[in-house]
């Protein structure tokens, strides 16, 4: 799947340069349900490309039912 994330909305509230900085990460689901644990926040950054005030990324969502979290920053 392509996702695709318009940040021109709230890029300037994180200082300048920030479409230089801003970037995608897949997190395990339980970073929803069990935040504290170290292995929840695991991330894996995702190759993404910016153009006209978006991030996009393709990402793989599984076919069993599970979560996929994806967290731009």
């Amino acid at each position: 799947m392509h996702l695709r994330v318009y940040y021109w909305g709230f890029g300037n509230a994180y200082g300048g340069d920030y479409a230089n900085r801003v970037g995608m990460a897949e997190l395990p689901a339980c970073a929803l349900t069990d935040p504290r644990s170290r292995h929840c926040l695991n991330r894996t950054l995702l190759q993404a490309t910016r153009s006209d005030g978006a991030l996009a990324a393709d990402i793989t969502i599984p076919g069993d039912g599970s979560l996929t979290l994806v967290s731009v920053g």
